[in-house]
């Protein structure tokens, strides 16, 4: 039988940027197997997934649940996907060099989950706050301090129902700057991955820093706006938004960009006219 082994990435965006490439494989493949601790991620494809051996906090509490893994043959071919701090090529253009296949026709989406409960009158707009990890310390790639919490804000003058979604956890993960004043808080790892979906595609906009709701955003077609900070050798718009994915995207780079690839860089984030900049890229991925 013709089949391959993926062997994935293990973070939330990472999984959502293979999907093109778990796409592109069963085309070409009869069976198609991946390692993964987020099956939910690719329950509408015909890809059968093992678990991922990789298991940091969030990764190992959804390995926990009860999934029907599947298991390549001794011998299956293997290719590992993975991406390097190439600040001019999209990590998903790197997945198709791990594999030597290209993602065509590209498709970037994920499957569609039951509404979220949170329905609101007013227009729901999704907050990633800029956490820091103890088991992964990037602070480099935050924005400023300040931003989150002013986005929010502003979002809130507009008359948004601003809803901050994280898993935080004492020691462990936290808040990074100033904690926004959103209108609902969903911060201790309430809510399951196939629920922040459904929140992310009802939502009319989501603001994120780098992360893990850049690409599901992109993948749901939801209006998005990324406050970048540094390091963008690794996460700069070149390399975490591949050119051929249509959606409606603004990124806010700081006025200095550091194209550095240090986690812990000193990277300069500030940003003149902050408001200014924000409220024009809500008004062109939204209309208002």
């Amino acid at each position: 039988m013709n089949a391959i082994y993926l062997r994935g990435m293990s973070g939330i965006g990472d999984s959502i940027n293979q999907r093109p490439i778990v796409r592109a494989a069963l085309s070409r493949y009869d069976q198609v197997y991946l390692s993964t601790p987020w099956p939910q991620l690719y329950a509408d494809l015909a890809v059968k997934c093992s678990p991922s051996g990789q298991q940091r906090r969030t990764q190992a509490k959804n390995l926990d649940r009860e999934w029907d893994w599947a298991y390549p043959p001794p011998g299956t071919p293997e290719y590992r996907l993975a991406y390097g701090p190439v600040g001019d090529r999209s990590m998903i253009s790197q997945f198709e060099d791990c594999v030597g296949f290209r993602a065509d026709p590209f498709v970037l989406d994920l499957p569609p989950f039951p509404p979220d409960p949170w329905r609101t009158a007013r227009k729901l707009a999704v907050i990633r706050p800029a956490t820091l990890r103890s088991e992964f310390f990037v602070p480099a790639r935050n924005p400023h301090v300040a931003l989150v919490a002013r986005a929010t804000a502003l979002l809130r003058r507009r008359g948004f129902y601003t809803v901050l979604i994280a898993d935080l956890l004492k020691d462990e993960e936290w808040i990074d700057g100033l904690r926004p004043n959103a209108d609902q808080f969903l911060v201790h790892g309430e809510l399951a991955l196939e629920q922040i979906c459904a929140l992310v595609a009802a939502a009319a906009v989501v603001v994120s820093p780098v992360g893990f709701a850049v690409p599901m955003a992109m993948a749901y077609q939801t209006p998005l706006i990324v406050l970048g900070g540094g390091r963008l050798l690794w996460d700069g718009p070149a390399a975490v938004q591949d050119p051929r994915v249509s959606a409606p995207v603004r990124w806010i780079l700081p006025d200095r960009p550091c194209y550095c690839g240090d986690a812990r860089h000193a990277c300069s984030k500030s940003v003149t006219h902050f408001d200014r900049q924000f409220t024009a890229a809500l008004r062109e991925v939204v209309g208002r």
